[in-house]
């Protein structure tokens, strides 16, 4: 065998145990190095025939030269593994530097996996601008939210604590029923194909939200002590339960079953505003996160059917979630 070909076999094997790394460290792109490793082994047909038989191998090539794109499984996975890894990162190393150039890596990679799973073939929709940014949005914000509710979890030292890691958890895993299609289907541009996941998901999503809001307003009886406290959280649970009957029946009630939450977020809003000046200083301005949600989230269920550019507004408001969640890692006590 001449050196030229044991070098390119040599560099084959390099390339191809870098694309296995990059399906557990998805920093790294997979299926360029699978491409190169290909390459690389077609100066031995007999072993490139033999490496096109393992699964790992031919998958990815037939995905690139179909332009099929990615499974939505791969997809999640590796997202998962990307903003885990990160997470881990600026958890131990608690560097502001260091966090903010992970984010961006973590962003830049995010919209490689994402471009990468688009469909490519003649038949496919051609997605929009818009969608794909909101594609790429919606899976950061479904991996920093969960991070957020496990490092306040691990870091717990009081109760409240606590309740900052399972309102994020709770919130995050109501949003990714909604989504995950809604990323598929701006990825795909094909959101009839998604209509029926969709529909669950905006169900889902509003019971976490609901819930959402009452364990906040257990963090305001934690830290505030409001007068008529029995009755203000009587009327929550009530209006909690009320909106998330509501919110199964979403055909017949439509807009309306918004009301018992809009009531909920006033409760809690105003009542972190009056107390703003009491109780831990840290959550002094949590009542305006209350106000901004709100002031996000209404006209895109009221209007959005007939505007519905208006739905970009549910990412400045998920923005104000994550604030929101992020106060609770920087309370001390």
């Amino acid at each position: 065998m001449k050196i030229k070909t044991i070098l390119l076999v040599i560099a084959g094997f390099i390339l191809l145990l870098l694309g296995a790394i990059g399906v557990v460290l998805p920093v790294l792109p997979t299926t360029p190095f699978v491409l190169a490793a290909a390459a690389c082994f077609t100066c031995v047909p007999k072993l490139k025939e033999k490496l096109m038989r393992i699964p790992f191998v031919s998958d990815h090539l037939d995905n690139y030269r179909s332009r099929k794109g990615l499974s939505t499984k791969t997809v999640v996975v590796n997202l998962l593994f990307l903003w885990a890894m990160l997470g881990v990162s600026c958890y131990f190393t608690r560097k502001l530097w260091l966090g903010i150039l992970l984010f961006v890596v973590g962003v830049s990679v995010t919209t490689h996996i994402l471009h990468m799973a688009r469909p490519q073939g003649g038949d496919a929709k051609k997605p929009s601008l818009s969608g794909l940014a909101e594609a790429v949005f919606d899976a950061v914000y479904l991996c920093v939210v969960p991070l957020i509710g496990v490092a306040a979890l691990l870091g717990a030292k009081t109760l409240m604590h606590v309740l900052f890691g399972v309102m994020a958890l709770v919130l995050v895993t109501g949003d990714a029923f909604h989504l995950v299609p809604r990323i598929a289907a701006g990825i795909s541009g094909d959101y009839a194909r998604f209509d029926r996941a969709l529909a669950r998901g905006k169900t889902a999503a509003s019971v976490s939200m609901t819930v959402f809001y009452v364990i906040l307003w257990h963090i305001v009886l934690v830290n505030f002590s409001p007068a008529y406290a029995q009755g203000l959280t009587a009327m929550v649970y009530a209006l909690a339960i009320v909106r998330i009957v509501l919110a199964a029946f979403p055909q017949v009630w439509g807009t309306m079953r918004n009301l018992p939450f809009t009531l909920i977020g006033c409760i809690v809003g105003v009542t972190l505003f009056v107390y703003r000046r009491s109780g831990i200083l840290d959550l002094r301005w949590m009542w305006l996160g209350v106000l901004l949600s709100f002031m996000f989230y209404l006209p895109v269920v009221l209007w959005a059917k007939k505007h519905p550019a208006l739905g970009m507004l549910m990412i400045p408001k998920s923005c104000v979630y994550v604030w929101m969640l992020a106060v609770g890692l920087t309370l001390d006590s």
